[in-house]
């Protein structure tokens, strides 16, 4: 073998070899990091599986000796207080209650085509067109190509909330 063939080569490609080789060992330290913290986060779930206790919710004798402890509880759900929506006069026996709000307003739709036989400054054409949808953010009209005719409210007239029971039992136990 020529080796004189091989050490003119790698004067050549001494710097995208070196690099290669970090970037390599680089990927490899941090495959075999991720993998490591794959295998704890599952160990700990098993842990976590292993140490539940199963409670009964019908007999609530013994409540003190599971405080602080990972428990598995399984029953029906007791809403004591109805959850309310101030801004419609809702009540509802819940746990949870959310109120989605969205507006109907002008999307701008963009389109390009290539036409690769004219000049290079006339590359490409663009093609708008609009129409209305729900969303639930606001979108900002003024930032379109065709502004008149297709204005959008400046903020949402209502924001999406969610409420959540405060008093909920399963069996003897306050949620």
């Amino acid at each position: 073998m020529d080796w004189t063939a091989v050490y003119n080569q790698f004067k050549q490609t001494w710097l995208t070899t070196i690099l290669s080789l970090i970037l390599f060992s680089g990927v490899t330290y941090f495959l075999i990091w991720s993998e490591g913290q794959t295998i704890r986060g599952n160990l700990i779930l098993e842990e976590l599986v292993s140490a539940a206790e199963s409670i009964d919710v019908h007999n609530g004798d013994e409540a003190e000796r599971y405080e602080g402890r990972v428990v598995h509880i399984v029953g029906p759900l007791r809403v004591l207080e109805p959850i309310s929506e101030p801004d419609y006069n809702i009540h509802v026996q819940a746990v949870k209650l959310r109120k989605r709000v969205q507006m109907y307003q002008w999307i701008e739709e963009t389109t390009e085509t290539e036409n690769f036989l004219s000049e290079p400054a006339e590359e490409s054409q663009k093609t708008y067109w609009y129409h209305k949808d729900w969303r639930d953010h606001v979108v900002e009209s003024s930032l379109f190509y065709i502004r008149p005719g297709h204005h959008n409210p400046a903020s949402m007239p209502m924001f999406s909330e969610t409420h959540i029971a405060d008093n909920v039992k399963i069996g003897w136990m306050h949620l």
